[in-house]
């Protein structure tokens, strides 16, 4: 299940600033292996975010400046900083992660796989 409403019950709003916002953040979202990504891990911008969220939910919450969900993401451990244990697994299996930058963040999931397939990536 993908939890995508804030405390409040905020969550995503249907309008049509929203859905563009969705859309650019969307076009910007992609597939970086370690290698990619470790240059950003090194500057200390790289944020995990859990299979439970929809990364590009997590994306548009920083967007928009949604503290108050971002903050109740974060006492869950739903999004966290990645640590060096993160960084030597994702060197050691040369980690392929889908990655949003909401700059200067980098937002980054590993896919899940479902029924033996790779969500998100068609496989």
């Amino acid at each position: 299940m993908k939890l995508t409403r804030s405390p409040e019950g905020t969550g995503e709003c249907p309008d049509a600033e929203n859905f563009q916002l969705r859309e650019e953040l969307s076009r910007s979202t992609g597939w970086l292996r370690w290698g990619e990504l470790a240059r950003h891990f090194a500057r200390g911008v790289v944020l995990v975010v859990s299979p439970q969220l929809e990364l590009l939910e997590a994306a548009r919450v920083m967007a928009v400046d949604d503290r108050a969900t971002f903050a109740f993401w974060l006492g869950r451990g739903l999004v966290a900083a990645a640590t060096d244990d993160h960084a030597r697994f994702w060197e050691k299996q040369n980690s392929e992660l889908l990655a949003i930058v909401v700059a200067p963040w980098v937002l980054v999931q590993l896919p899940v796989q479902v029924d033996g397939c790779l969500e998100g990536r068609g496989d």
